[in-house]
């Protein structure tokens, strides 16, 4: 049995690779009618995400003088908060560059299909699960700083 960390570490890497995987063996596609449009809308939100993302590794940069972010960094769980950050970053970033290029494989009559696709919505799964996993954690790190400080701190 995996422990919780190997399964929040690895989780959006597997997921999004099943998933592509699985659009491509279903040979499942993006129709034509609106596929401009959904790349345009993927890439405005990958952007706004990506932004959103750096500014909070600003904020987080500064944790470690907190009383939380000693006991993150004593844990050894500091690194992973920075990793995680930086993978949601980059996996925004990537889904940016894939809508980009999936602009240059709609057809006109199928819209996007094979390996475009698959790329596509791999690339949209591990953005969203990197994003969803360090939300989730920030979220509880905020809340952990909120709280007054522990005398075990």
């Amino acid at each position: 049995m995996p422990k919780p960390l190997t399964v929040e570490r690895f989780a959006p890497g597997v997921l999004s690779l099943l998933c592509g995987l699985l659009w491509f063996l279903y040979e499942k596609a993006i129709p034509a009618s609106f596929s401009k449009e959904l790349l345009a809308a993927i890439l405005s939100a990958a952007a706004i995400c990506a932004g959103f993302l750096t500014t909070a590794l600003t904020i987080v940069m500064s944790l470690g003088t907190t009383a939380v972010g000693r006991r993150l960094a004593r844990r050894g769980r500091l690194k992973y908060l920075f990793q995680y950050l930086k993978s949601a970053i980059h996996s925004s970033l990537l889904l940016s560059l894939v809508c980009l290029g999936g602009f240059f494989f709609i057809d006109d009559q199928a819209g996007i299909i094979g390996l475009p696709s698959s790329a596509l919505v791999a690339a949209l799964v591990y953005s969203g699960a990197t994003i969803s996993r360090i939300v989730g954690i920030l979220v509880e790190v905020m809340t952990q700083l909120s709280e007054p400080e522990q005398k075990d701190g």
